[in-house]
């Protein structure tokens, strides 16, 4: 994890990473999330914040892709953390595939 970051304009930067496995609903979480705060949706990044132009609060959000195929590209966002929100999937069914994505972020 690091420590507060302040851009050069004087601006708090958290980076919060939406982690769990495929398909468990973490693109429709940040979906939901920027529309109850009427941001614009593109992308799989989106940083928004409070008075930025003031030395505000800007949050990075960034998802994680689930596939076992972006093993790399996960540690690369997981690098300098702030927060991390895990999302499970709530089918039955999907429980191996949530023990599995928790088990490999505690291995990072």
């Amino acid at each position: 994890m690091r420590m507060i970051f302040k851009d050069r304009y004087g601006n708090y930067i958290f980076k919060i990473v939406l982690y769990g496995p495929a398909l468990s609903g973490k693109t429709t979480m940040l979906k939901a999330l920027l529309k109850q705060i009427r941001l614009p949706i593109t992308g799989k990044f989106r940083r928004w914040g409070f008075h930025p132009e003031h030395g505000g609060i800007l949050f990075d959000f960034c998802i994680v892709p689930g596939q076992k195929r972006h093993r790399l590209l996960r540690r690369r966002i997981l690098k300098n953390v702030d927060s991390i929100v895990f999302g499970v999937d709530s089918d039955p069914n999907a429980m191996e595939d949530n023990i599995r994505s928790i088990r490999k972020y505690i291995l990072y």
